[in-house]
Protein backbone atom coordinates (compact mmCIF):
# COMPACT_ATOMS: atom_id res chain seq x y z
CA UNK A 1 0.00 0.00 0.00
CA UNK A 2 1.20 3.58 -0.95
CA UNK A 3 2.69 5.22 2.19
CA UNK A 4 0.73 8.66 1.44
CA UNK A 5 -2.42 6.17 1.48
CA UNK A 6 -1.26 5.22 4.84
CA UNK A 7 -0.15 8.45 6.55
CA UNK A 8 -3.75 9.83 5.25
CA UNK A 9 -5.77 6.48 6.91
CA UNK A 10 -3.71 7.04 10.06
CA UNK A 11 -3.94 10.99 10.19
CA UNK A 12 -8.40 10.00 9.87
CA UNK A 13 -8.03 7.69 12.57
CA UNK A 14 -6.40 9.79 14.84
CA UNK A 15 -8.64 12.72 14.09
CA UNK A 16 -12.08 10.27 14.72
CA UNK A 17 -10.23 9.21 17.96
CA UNK A 18 -9.92 12.62 18.93
CA UNK A 19 -13.49 14.31 18.23
CA UNK A 20 -14.87 11.48 19.87
CA UNK A 21 -13.25 11.78 23.11
CA UNK A 22 -14.25 15.67 22.53
CA UNK A 23 -17.86 14.48 21.94
CA UNK A 24 -17.81 11.96 25.24
CA UNK A 25 -15.69 14.66 27.48
CA UNK A 26 -18.31 17.24 26.80
CA UNK A 27 -21.44 15.08 27.44
CA UNK A 28 -19.92 14.17 30.59
CA UNK A 29 -19.60 17.83 31.32
CA UNK A 30 -23.77 17.80 30.43
CA UNK A 31 -24.31 14.86 32.23
CA UNK A 32 -22.90 16.39 35.27
CA UNK A 33 -24.77 19.84 34.72
CA UNK A 34 -28.16 18.06 34.47
CA UNK A 35 -27.17 15.80 37.68
CA UNK A 36 -26.28 18.38 40.09
CA UNK A 37 -29.42 20.51 38.63
CA UNK A 38 -26.31 23.22 37.45
CA UNK A 39 -29.28 24.49 35.02
CA UNK A 40 -31.05 25.87 38.07
CA UNK A 41 -31.17 30.42 38.27
CA UNK A 42 -27.87 30.79 40.62
CA UNK A 43 -27.79 34.10 42.34
CA UNK A 44 -24.72 34.22 44.36
CA UNK A 45 -22.70 31.56 41.70
CA UNK A 46 -21.92 29.45 44.77
CA UNK A 47 -21.02 26.65 42.61
CA UNK A 48 -18.14 28.44 40.79
CA UNK A 49 -14.38 27.27 42.12
CA UNK A 50 -15.46 24.11 43.24
CA UNK A 51 -15.07 20.76 41.82
CA UNK A 52 -17.08 17.54 41.65
CA UNK A 53 -13.82 15.46 41.19
CA UNK A 54 -11.77 16.85 44.15
CA UNK A 55 -11.27 14.39 47.10
CA UNK A 56 -13.48 11.81 47.74
CA UNK A 57 -14.36 9.77 51.09
CA UNK A 58 -14.11 6.18 49.86
CA UNK A 59 -16.92 4.31 48.57
CA UNK A 60 -20.38 6.46 49.01
CA UNK A 61 -17.88 9.68 48.31
CA UNK A 62 -19.01 10.78 44.57
CA UNK A 63 -22.48 10.21 45.89
CA UNK A 64 -21.97 12.89 48.41
CA UNK A 65 -20.08 15.37 46.32
CA UNK A 66 -23.06 15.40 44.28
CA UNK A 67 -25.45 15.58 46.44
CA UNK A 68 -23.46 18.60 48.13
CA UNK A 69 -23.50 20.16 44.87
CA UNK A 70 -27.51 19.47 44.24
CA UNK A 71 -28.06 21.53 47.91
CA UNK A 72 -25.49 24.27 46.55
CA UNK A 73 -27.34 24.65 43.64
CA UNK A 74 -31.30 24.39 45.01
CA UNK A 75 -30.02 26.86 47.66
CA UNK A 76 -28.64 29.21 45.15
CA UNK A 77 -31.56 29.49 43.05
CA UNK A 78 -33.76 29.78 46.07
CA UNK A 79 -31.43 33.03 46.93
CA UNK A 80 -32.10 34.41 43.50
CA UNK A 81 -35.76 34.24 43.66
CA UNK A 82 -35.47 36.35 46.71
CA UNK A 83 -33.34 39.13 45.46
CA UNK A 84 -36.28 41.07 44.01
CA UNK A 85 -36.63 42.07 47.70
CA UNK A 86 -34.09 45.59 47.87
CA UNK A 87 -31.33 44.68 49.56
CA UNK A 88 -31.57 40.60 49.84
CA UNK A 89 -28.69 40.21 47.78
CA UNK A 90 -26.27 42.09 49.79
CA UNK A 91 -27.36 40.62 52.82
CA UNK A 92 -26.87 37.12 51.41
CA UNK A 93 -23.68 37.97 50.10
CA UNK A 94 -22.67 39.33 53.19
CA UNK A 95 -23.47 36.54 55.20
CA UNK A 96 -22.36 33.91 52.39
CA UNK A 97 -18.73 35.56 52.69
CA UNK A 98 -18.76 35.64 56.64
CA UNK A 99 -16.91 32.66 57.10
CA UNK A 100 -14.12 33.84 55.52
CA UNK A 101 -14.20 37.52 56.64
CA UNK A 102 -14.43 36.71 60.28
CA UNK A 103 -10.84 35.98 59.93
CA UNK A 104 -10.37 38.88 58.84
CA UNK A 105 -12.24 40.96 61.65
CA UNK A 106 -10.94 38.60 64.54
CA UNK A 107 -7.58 38.02 62.79
CA UNK A 108 -5.79 38.14 66.56
CA UNK A 109 -7.93 35.48 67.61
CA UNK A 110 -8.07 33.44 64.45
CA UNK A 111 -5.14 33.82 62.70
CA UNK A 112 -6.35 36.28 59.92
CA UNK A 113 -4.83 34.45 56.35
CA UNK A 114 -2.61 32.18 58.10
CA UNK A 115 -5.94 30.40 59.74
CA UNK A 116 -8.47 30.16 56.97
CA UNK A 117 -10.16 27.87 57.01
CA UNK A 118 -10.66 28.28 60.52
CA UNK A 119 -12.36 26.12 63.08
CA UNK A 120 -14.46 28.72 64.17
CA UNK A 121 -15.20 30.89 61.17
CA UNK A 122 -16.04 27.57 59.01
CA UNK A 123 -18.18 26.36 61.59
CA UNK A 124 -21.98 26.99 63.23
CA UNK A 125 -20.30 28.93 66.03
CA UNK A 126 -19.75 31.90 63.28
CA UNK A 127 -20.28 34.83 65.41
CA UNK A 128 -21.72 36.08 62.42
CA UNK A 129 -24.17 33.02 61.90
CA UNK A 130 -24.81 33.08 65.25
CA UNK A 131 -26.08 36.74 65.64
CA UNK A 132 -28.27 36.54 62.89
CA UNK A 133 -30.18 33.14 64.07
CA UNK A 134 -30.60 34.97 67.67
CA UNK A 135 -31.99 38.01 65.91
CA UNK A 136 -34.43 36.50 63.56
CA UNK A 137 -35.37 34.03 67.05
CA UNK A 138 -35.97 37.05 68.71
CA UNK A 139 -38.11 39.20 66.54
CA UNK A 140 -39.69 35.81 65.39
CA UNK A 141 -40.72 35.64 68.89
CA UNK A 142 -41.81 39.10 68.76
CA UNK A 143 -44.04 38.30 65.62
CA UNK A 144 -45.58 35.24 67.12
CA UNK A 145 -49.18 34.34 66.08
CA UNK A 146 -48.84 36.89 64.01
CA UNK A 147 -48.98 36.81 59.94
CA UNK A 148 -45.33 38.06 60.01
CA UNK A 149 -44.35 34.66 61.56
CA UNK A 150 -43.84 32.85 58.55
CA UNK A 151 -42.41 35.41 56.26
CA UNK A 152 -39.93 35.89 58.83
CA UNK A 153 -39.29 32.39 59.40
CA UNK A 154 -38.43 32.33 55.23
CA UNK A 155 -36.62 35.68 55.50
CA UNK A 156 -34.18 34.27 58.19
CA UNK A 157 -33.72 30.78 56.61
CA UNK A 158 -32.91 32.05 52.89
CA UNK A 159 -30.01 34.45 54.24
CA UNK A 160 -28.64 31.63 56.80
CA UNK A 161 -28.20 28.77 53.83
CA UNK A 162 -26.11 31.26 52.33
CA UNK A 163 -23.96 30.55 55.29
CA UNK A 164 -24.48 26.88 55.52
CA UNK A 165 -23.92 26.46 51.65
CA UNK A 166 -20.26 28.48 51.82
CA UNK A 167 -19.67 25.75 54.28
CA UNK A 168 -20.94 23.01 51.55
CA UNK A 169 -19.02 24.44 48.61
CA UNK A 170 -15.77 24.45 51.05
CA UNK A 171 -16.17 20.74 50.66
CA UNK A 172 -15.87 20.86 46.98
CA UNK A 173 -12.26 22.74 46.31
CA UNK A 174 -10.37 22.36 42.93
CA UNK A 175 -7.50 20.96 45.26
CA UNK A 176 -6.96 20.07 48.70
CA UNK A 177 -3.85 22.37 49.48
CA UNK A 178 -2.81 24.51 52.67
CA UNK A 179 -6.02 26.89 52.65
CA UNK A 180 -8.58 24.18 51.73
CA UNK A 181 -8.00 22.25 55.18
CA UNK A 182 -9.28 23.56 58.56
CA UNK A 183 -7.42 24.73 61.11
CA UNK A 184 -7.41 24.84 64.62
CA UNK A 185 -6.30 28.31 65.39
CA UNK A 186 -7.48 30.24 68.40
CA UNK A 187 -4.42 33.03 69.09
CA UNK A 188 -1.98 29.91 68.47
CA UNK A 189 -2.20 27.21 65.78
CA UNK A 190 -2.66 24.06 67.23
CA UNK A 191 -3.44 21.89 64.82
CA UNK A 192 -4.41 21.53 60.96
CA UNK A 193 -6.88 19.07 59.84
CA UNK A 194 -6.17 16.33 57.59
CA UNK A 195 -8.53 15.98 53.93
CA UNK A 196 -11.03 13.87 55.63
CA UNK A 197 -11.00 15.65 58.90
CA UNK A 198 -11.64 18.67 56.71
CA UNK A 199 -14.30 17.35 55.00
CA UNK A 200 -15.93 15.54 57.94
CA UNK A 201 -15.43 19.00 59.85
CA UNK A 202 -17.17 21.19 56.95
CA UNK A 203 -19.68 18.86 56.27
CA UNK A 204 -20.80 18.27 60.17
CA UNK A 205 -20.86 21.64 60.40
CA UNK A 206 -23.24 22.48 57.76
CA UNK A 207 -25.51 19.80 59.26
CA UNK A 208 -25.12 21.48 62.54
CA UNK A 209 -25.90 25.13 61.59
CA UNK A 210 -28.86 23.52 59.92
CA UNK A 211 -30.00 21.96 62.86
CA UNK A 212 -29.88 25.00 64.38
CA UNK A 213 -31.20 27.04 62.33
CA UNK A 214 -34.46 25.02 62.10
CA UNK A 215 -34.50 25.19 66.53
CA UNK A 216 -33.79 28.80 66.69
CA UNK A 217 -36.56 29.73 64.03
CA UNK A 218 -38.93 27.30 65.16
CA UNK A 219 -38.78 25.70 61.95
CA UNK A 220 -39.89 22.57 63.28
CA UNK A 221 -43.71 23.89 63.95
CA UNK A 222 -43.88 23.38 59.96
CA UNK A 223 -43.54 19.89 60.48
CA UNK A 224 -46.07 18.92 63.34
Amino acid sequence: MDIFVVLLLLFIFACSISILFYWIHHLQKAWYHWLTLGFLPMGLKIRKGTSLHSWKIPIFGPLLNYVTACLINIIDALLWCSFWLPGMRHICLFFYRSPDMSERYLSFFLGGINGHRNFISHSAFNPFFLFLIWFFNFIIQLAATTWLQIPLQLLGSLIAASFIAHLLADTLPKAWLGKALIKVVFIFHFKTFSIGGSKFWLHSQALFASLLLIWQLQLWQWFT
